[in-house]
């Protein structure tokens, strides 16, 4: 078990966009009673917040072009401490929430359209924090 931690938190550091859920993957994952997200906490680089947008709904796009229920959730952080304040444009979550009923065999390498929308995230932001959750109802 803590093998399978370890590479949880090296496959976070080292691939922080992409997830491979090999039917192997699956069988090491704890139990969760509801769904597996991956929650990422990106800083946005200097006016680059339209393209960081652009990204994720590139992201969304592609799960959907490939027939995947996965959902991209965007966070848009508040700058000010309370509700209702302006949004940052420095700083912004996203959360993955995958499809917990997909076959292995639907994620794939990386194609064209995959590259295209990770590159819209590094010109964008940099991820400064990812998380492996299981989000529960």
């Amino acid at each position: 078990m803590r093998i399978s931690s370890t590479m949880l938190v090296v496959a976070a550091l080292f691939s922080p966009l992409w997830l491979s859920q090999s039917a192997k993957a699956q069988a090491a994952a704890p139990q969760c009673n509801g769904v597996y997200t991956i929650l990422r906490i990106s800083e946005i680089k200097p006016g680059m917040m339209p393209k960081f947008l652009e990204a994720v709904a590139a992201q969304q796009t592609y799960y959907r072009h490939k027939g995947l229920v996965d959902q991209i959730v965007l966070d848009r952080v508040t700058a000010s401490a309370r509700p209702g304040g302006p949004y940052s444009d420095t700083l912004a979550i996203t959360d993955h929430i995958l499809g917990s009923s997909l076959p292995a065999e639907n994620r794939t390498e990386p194609d064209d359209e995959y590259k295209a929308f990770v590159a819209m995230y590094s010109a964008s932001s940099t991820v400064k924090a990812t998380y492996y959750t299981c989000q529960t109802k």
